[in-house]
């Protein structure tokens, strides 16, 4: 698998500092959550033409890498199962869309 890391950027001063795509306005979450509502690759593509199959393969990959140090608790949030507990929980508060990160910017 090629690492796409670096596709991904937190930049305090953008987005609240929320992790956004090679330093663009769009956050990773927005990709996730458009994929979450059935969106085919292709139609993402064509919705944000600044991406690039890579950028949605970066996504991807690092919210896998985000949430792999816990266990996913179906019924309602993160199981703390490992020291990285407390990362994965400050990662679902950037995955998790509570209307007050849709005004950040």
């Amino acid at each position: 698998m090629r690492n796409l890391q670096s596709r991904i950027t937190i930049n305090a001063e953008q987005c609240g500092g929320r992790p956004c795509i090679r330093g663009m306005r769009i956050r990773v979450v927005d990709v996730l959550d458009l994929l979450a509502q059935g969106l085919t690759t292709e139609q993402i593509l064509e919705e944000m033409p600044d991406l690039e199959q890579d950028d949605i393969y970066a996504v991807l990959q690092f919210a896998a890498r985000c949430i792999e140090p816990s266990v996913l608790d179906l019924q309602g949030g993160l199981v703390k199962s490992s020291s990285f507990a407390g990362n994965a929980l400050k990662v679902q508060d950037h995955l998790r869309d509570d209307g007050a990160s849709a005004t950040a910017g």
